[in-house]
């Protein structure tokens, strides 16, 4: 399977995964951001994008990271800011 058809299969489903998934979000984050450096190392043509990409799903990892130990109505606004990422990260998916 080509780089960039892996890296839209791990965008898709970090945009299907709530954050009350929280586990399965931190993983496929991992997952995508070790497809993303080794396609930066052999100095892609859309190095721009996949930074873009790497630096929305971090930012989703770490939302899904604090929100293991937040109380439900943290979480509640946590979840419409995830909800704002993944949007993000689905335009960025459009462009690859």
């Amino acid at each position: 399977m080509p780089k960039h058809k892996s890296i839209k299969a791990l965008l898709k489903k970090l945009t299907e995964y709530s954050i009350y998934s929280a586990e399965q979000l931190i993983s496929t984050e991992h997952h995508l951001e070790r497809e993303i450096l080794s396609k930066l190392k052999q100095h892609s043509t859309k190095q721009d994008l996949y930074l873009e990409i790497l630096n929305v799903s971090k930012e989703l990892n770490i939302l899904a990271t604090a929100s293991v130990l937040q109380d439900t109505h943290t979480k509640l606004a946590t979840s419409i800011k995830v909800e704002s990422l993944q949007r993000q990260l689905k335009s960025l998916a459009n462009q690859l």
